[in-house]
Parts: C-alpha cells; structure tokens; sequence
C-alpha cells in the first residue's frame, strides 16, 4: 500500500512545474491539466487547452480529450486540496449534470464557448460509435460511500450510447505509475519453470515446415496462477523485449479483469483471451509433461495479461490457464525476427509507433554514441526504461547542479526536426516523426553525429528556460524592449509555439551555409549551451537586438490580420501555419536588420 502523503508531494511537484512552466494561476488550474497530461499522456500545452474552461464558465467540466484508438470521449470533473482528503460524490454528480446537459442535440446560444465545443467534439465522437467515460481527477480519494451514490446516480440516467466512471484517486495514480515504469533488468541465462495446465502441447521445429529451420516453437496451457506467481517473483525483468510495457487499464483489460474475477467465467479464460506469447534462448518439457522449463523467457505480448493475471493471483482458482505461444530462436541473440514478432504480435492495447523503432540499430547506435560522450546521456529507446535504473547506474548521468543528463527518443526526434528548421511541424505533426517513415530516415540519420543532436536538445533546454513562467520578470531584459506586457501574454498562451520557433530560428543563423560545423565548433557551441547563466551571456546580443524585434513584428502582423475578424487573435494558430510561414517571416525580419547595420553574425554570437 503505498504512502499516500508521499504520492500527493510527488503529484504537487508535478502540478507545480505545470503551473509555473504554463503560466497558470493556481494549482487547482494546473492540478486539471496535470490530470490530462498524466491519464493520458498528452504534450502540457494540449493538456492545458484541452482543460481550459474556466474563463469562460467550465459547465461543470474541467477537461476533455477523445481516444481515437480506444474509441472513448473522457470527460474529466477535477478537485485539487493542498493535503490528501477524503472527497464527496460533489464533482461526480457535477460531471454527470454536465453530461445530461451535453447530450442535447442543440446547441444554446448561451452557452460558453469551449462548452459549445466539447458538445461538438462529444456528438461527433458518438456518431463514430465512441462510448463516454466520465474521470473524476482528486488530490486524495473518494469515499465508498460517495462512490456508492455515485454509480446510482448513473443507474438511474438513460444514455444511448456506454457510459462509464473512472476515480482518478491518489492510489489509483500511484498504481498506474508503477505500471508505467517497470525493470529493466534481463533474466539472460536462467531456466524459469512454468507449470503446465495440459501435458498436450503442440511442439514444431524446422523439420515440418511450420517454422523457419533452426527454430523451435510450442503451444501449451499455462497454469495461470503460476504464471502470476512468476511476474511477481521476476517482475519485469520478463518484458525487457517488449516495445511497450504495461499501459493504463483500458476498456479490454476491464473485462479481461472481471473475466478472471468471475467464478463462473474464469475457467474459460482461455477461451476469451488471445493468449501471450513468449521468446526464448530454448526450453524443455518435463517427461511427466508437469513443467514448461524456459531460458531467459521474453513476454512480447501479453505484457498486461500478465500483470493483470499476477495481481489477481492469490484469488485464482487452479482451474484458470492461459494460451501461450512459446518460440526459442536460434542464435540465443536478439535479432532482426525477434524484433519483428515484437512488432507484429501486439494488439491489446495498440502500440505506439515509436515504440516499434526502440530496436532499429539506429537507436542502438545513438544510445552507444550518447554514452560516449565525455558527460554521457541516458538515451531512452522504450518507455518506462529509465525509472528502474539502479542508482549506482543513475549517478554516471547526474548533472552538476541536480537532475540527470536523460533524453528520451521522441524528445530528441522533435528536438532535430524544429533545430532543423520545421518547428511548426514537429509540434502539431509530432505522430508523423515515427508513422512516416521519410520524415523518420531524415531525423534520425547515422550521418548526423550525435554533437549536432546533443546542441538541437540544449538549444531547446535553454530557450524553455527563458520563456518559463519562473523567469517571466526577466522576459524584458532577455529580449529587450520589444516585449510589452500585451505581447508577452499572447506569447505564454502560444509558449511551446514561441520556444520551437526561437530554437528553429537561432539555428538558422548559427548553422554554416554549408549545413555544417567544424568539431571545434559544434564544440564550442555545447559549451555555450550547457547551462542557462553561460547561454544568457553569450546570446544576449542576438536575443536583446534580434529575436525580440522578429517576434514583436511577427506579432504585429498576426494583430493586423485578425483586425476586424470576428475571431479574437490566436497567436499559436499564428505560428502554426503550413510551410513554416512565421518562421520564415522571422528569417526575413532578422536578415533586413542584419543587413541594414552592416553586420556580421560574429557581431551577435559572442563565441563564433
């Protein structure tokens, strides 16, 4: 049972860091955001404009987000306390009114405006066969009393479409973010005994022509009560092939769930579910046909049956077995096919496209380079990879001043492509980076050394510092007069807009006509970037006389655009335009000023 005075500081620290980095009032506003950000794994900025009702009035809901994949529309209802407490049924029946106003085909004129839009959201979305699921989001936990008016609350409406509730409550958190980051540790070299349900067990080798020559491969019942034993005694040492570890409980896994918690329906688990599959250097059937005895065993699919199955073990009946696919392939490595069953063999939950690239020797590659730098980085190919890292393993990456040298592969994917010069792209495109395979050989290339990569993530790092909230007050005397208050809040509303074009636009000026640097300055350009005070000094020319004139023009011509338009300005749909409009017209703003004194880049960048 974890701590929960411990869980709610971890969730304040993160509420927090939304707030200040978001420019949000209060907690409570940050706490909505964090609560979309977490369940459901959205960018804070998509989190924020997704929960940002109540400037205009929220109708009794603080968020919204629609899974195109899982096919549900969650309503979100969120109540932020400063210490863990006990909440009433209050924010669930305010979430249920909203949705029996909602589901009105009409649209009343006085309604608020992000009301009216998550009604359209909503309809369309129930049009397309989505079920709803309502997300009560506390710093504490609900009562079972309140839980149990609740769900009679929910009894009594009549909905034509699935409606269902989700607590979002401090414990509930804390499981979910175990489940998100699970061992890394391998069981290389060891036998893992596995009970058998059935001594009749299909067995192939290349002989017959079922599977490729030197491999072998069976299909056998599993006890699943010993197979839950042995995910809680080796954790997820068994998933360390798998492109994705255990994910959020979704609509499947629930009835996986009461499948297994059925005493009249257990027993045909193995009829209701797919099964899981495992690799392996090799494995033994016992003469009695008792145990499956298995070499360095890899769950690759099945990951959340598994921990599903391992929590509900001690309730499981003997009679519950589970379908198992067990393949031992040749050469004892992890190789291309390996790799490939990984891809193909997943589709419970559905599989992030960059999850399928953590293998591609082009990570494995970065990951080697990254660590070989004179301060090394943690490069993070798969989820969840990084939180169980030992800390004797943690503390080769630490940074001087707190934290970790730690990148993650989507983070420096998007790093490269706004450096890059597409920083509009790789913030509303970000799926494209590994869905569209060109756009993936151009990011993530063995032609670009891993220097190039490392100042794209510190560029980055340093101009997210810049426009934090913490350092708001600063704005001014970074980028001189330029920014009036007016501007700078458009700009917070716009920020990761704001901080991609700022990274984009500095690299064009910092990058040879060529497209290249020497070593010795790329270099001198990481050393320029390595902390926030060096940076500050060394770009203070080229901010205070330049980056604040561009964007301050830029603004200007996304007010005079939306001068007498019905639509107030949207300064982030400004920056969002198609063919990187804004960050050429910064380009050009920049290149007249240049031009006009004379100038060199030397002049701006203090160490070229």
């Amino acid at each position: 049972m974890p701590n929960i005075n411990d869980v709610h500081k971890q969730i304040l620290k993160e509420v927090e860091n939304i707030r200040e980095e978001m420019s949000l009032p209060d907690n409570p506003r940050a706490f909505q955001a964090w609560c979309l950000h977490f369940a459901h794994s959205l960018p804070c900025d998509e989190a924020v404009d997704k929960s940002d009702t109540l400037s205009q009035g929220d109708g009794g809901i603080d968020g919204w987000h629609k899974d195109e994949v899982g096919r549900t529309f969650y309503l979100w209802q969120c109540k932020w306390s400063e210490e863990p407490k006990t909440t009433d049924q209050t924010p669930a029946i305010e979430l249920i009114n909203a949705l029996d106003v909602l589901k009105q085909e009409a649209t009343p004129k006085n309604w608020p405006g992000k009301f009216q839009d998550i009604h359209t959201q909503l309809h369309s979305a129930i049009n397309a066969g989505c079920s709803v699921t309502l997300c009560v989001g506390v710093s504490g936990q609900v009562s079972d009393a309140a839980k149990k008016k609740i769900l009679n609350q929910l009894e009594l409406r009549s909905y034509d479409y699935p409606v269902d509730i989700e607590f979002w409550e401090l414990g509930h958190i804390h499981d979910v973010r175990i489940q998100r980051h699970p061992s890394s540790e391998t069981l290389v070299g060891k036998n893992v005994k596995f009970t058998l349900q059935s001594p009749s067990v299909i067995q192939e080798n290349g002989d017959g022509g079922v599977v490729p020559t030197g491999w072998q491969a069976c299909v056998a019942s599993l006890n699943a009560k010993s197979l839950g034993n042995i995910a809680a005694e080796h954790g997820n040492r068994l998933f360390s092939l798998n492109v994705r570890y255990a994910l959020n409980l979704n609509k499947r896994l629930k009835s996986l769930v009461a499948t297994l918690e059925s005493e009249e329906d257990a027993e045909k688990f193995w009829l209701y579910n797919n099964g899981i599959t495992i690799l392996c250097e090799e494995f033994s059937i016992d003469d009695k046909g008792e145990y499956l005895s298995i070499k360095n065993p890899q769950i690759v699919n099945g990951c959340q049956t598994t921990t599903q199955i391992s929590k509900l073990r001690a309730s499981l009946k003997d009679n519950v077995s589970v379908l198992s696919r067990v393949i031992a392939i040749p050469d004892t490595q992890v190789s291309d096919e390996a790799a490939m069953i990984a891809h193909t063999s997943n589709s419970q939950n559905p599989v992030d496209y960059k999850d399928l690239h953590s293998n591609d020797p082009i990570q494995k590659s970065l990951k080697i380079k990254f660590d070989g730098l004179s301060k090394p980085y943690f490069y993070e190919t798969k989820r969840g990879e990084w939180g169980p890292q030992k800390r004797s393993v943690k503390s080769r990456y630490k940074k001087e001043g707190g934290g970790h040298r730690k990148i993650e592969i989507s983070e420096l994917g998007q790093a490269w492509w706004i450096f890059n010069s597409s920083p509009s792209t790789a913030i509303t495109q970000k799926k494209q980076l590994f869905e569209d395979d060109l756009t993936y050989a151009n990011v993530f290339s063995e032609d670009i050394p891993v220097e190039y990569y490392l100042a794209a993530i510190l560029l980055r790092e340093r101009y997210t510092e810049v426009w934090s909230a913490a350092k708001r007050a600063k704005l001014k005397q970074t980028f001189g007069r330029w920014l009036k208050d007016d501007v700078v809040n458009y700009f917070m509303r716009a920020k990761g807009q704001v901080i991609s074009h700022s990274v984009a636009l500095t690299s064009r000026f910092l990058v040879k006509e060529d497209g290249g640097w020497e070593p010795v300055e790329i270099t001198k350009l990481i050393t320029k970037l390595a902390d926030h005070a060096t940076f500050v000094n060394e770009f203070e020319d080229w901010n205070k006389q330049l980056v604040g004139m561009a964007f301050k023009n830029l603004y200007v011509s996304a007010k005079a655009h939306y001068e007498g338009k019905e639509a107030p300005l949207d300064f982030k749909k400004w920056l969002e335009r198609d063919s990187e409009l804004s960050l050429e017209f910064l380009v050009e703003e920049i290149e007249d000023q240049i031009d006009f004194q004379g100038l060199g880049k030397s002049d701006y960048f203090k160490f070229l």
